[in-house]
């Protein structure tokens, strides 16, 4: 029940485009070095498509999906990139191996070339920030960079600083990243249950078909999997967490998932579930992906200070 979805224009179709102008474009550039050891993440999402030129990191331009802000075309006779800012109302067209940008009808100068490599356009991190928004900020680890689209800065600020419910909306809704690789579970089942320690939003576990997976997430908003458990064998990876001790829970089951039943548990180990009421999302929250209710009487106690 991932809170970002997909953008409603088909990027899937402006890349497809692209690669027909491609080829020629991409034979007079110069080739671009393979990945380089940076990890990026755009609004969690860890990039695996990284290219390394002129001492600067690319991404896929349509790795950054900003919902409802940024929309990606082409027009295959002059063989131009268009991006629209549906806010600003700003439209930026770009050519594939040019350093230069027309930016609402007038020549912008570019640091570096946009790229195209095998079809796929890229763009150096800078461009995203000053022209489509981005906000960019480093990691916890000394080679992580994040991005973060408007939205993806909105649901963070609710990480931070929001509500209880809202935060643990958005926790849940982000991509997880997996530290010590992933189990998969083999069993059947349909219901998800999601426990969080009282007043907290930044750490959880979720259990779907037997796997019980420990989320911590950082200062950095990324949600990354310290423990992993299939409770049907004894596969395990990662240390398991100490018990929660008076804790919190949202259930649903995946075939019904916008009727959610939240309750309380006095042990996050072995405590005995109480169900404390059963409610419906509504459409427009459910298309947000703000899915949870707020538990009477618990207040937040955890949040993500300024630096």
């Amino acid at each position: 029940m991932n809170k970002w979805q997909k953008s409603i224009l088909s990027l899937t179709i402006a890349v497809g485009m692209l690669s027909a102008g491609a080829p020629a474009a991409a034979a007079a550039q110069p080739a671009a070095a393979p990945k380089p050891s940076v990890h990026i993440y755009i609004d969690g999402n860890h990039q695996e498509e990284v290219l390394f030129y002129q001492s600067r990191s690319y991404i896929p331009l349509t790795a950054f999906e900003d919902k409802n802000r940024v929309k990606y075309g082409y027009d295959a006779k002059s063989g131009t990139i268009v991006i629209w800012r549906t806010v600003s109302g700003t439209k930026i067209q770009l050519k594939p191996g040019s350093k230069q940008a027309v930016v609402n009808g007038k020549k912008v100068s570019l640091d570096l070339p946009v790229l195209t490599i095998k079809g796929r356009t890229f763009v150096p991190l800078q461009f995203l920030t000053r022209f489509l928004g981005a906000e960019l900020e480093y990691g916890e680890r000394s080679n992580e960079v994040i991005l973060r689209t408007t939205n993806g800065q909105n649901n963070y600020n609710l990480l931070r600083v929001g509500h209880l419910a809202d935060a643990r909306s958005v926790a849940v809704g982000l991509p997880l990243v997996y530290e010590n690789g992933q189990l998969v579970s083999k069993a059947e089942g349909t219901l998800v249950t999601y426990t969080f320690p009282e007043g907290e939003a930044l750490r959880y576990i979720v259990e779907h078909k037997g796997l019980k997976q420990y989320v911590v997430i950082g200062r950095d908003g990324i949600a990354r999997v310290k423990w992993q458990k299939d409770t049907f064998s004894t596969n395990e990876l990662g240390t398991p967490p100490a018990d929660f001790g008076p804790s919190y829970y949202y259930s649903f089951d995946v075939r019904e998932p916008d009727k959610i039943t939240y309750g309380s548990v006095s042990s996050s180990v072995s405590g005995q579930k109480n169900d404390m009421e059963t409610y419906y999302v509504g459409e427009d929250n459910f298309k947000t992906g703000l899915i949870f209710e707020k538990i009477p009487k618990e207040e937040r106690k955890d949040g993500i200070a300024d630096e």
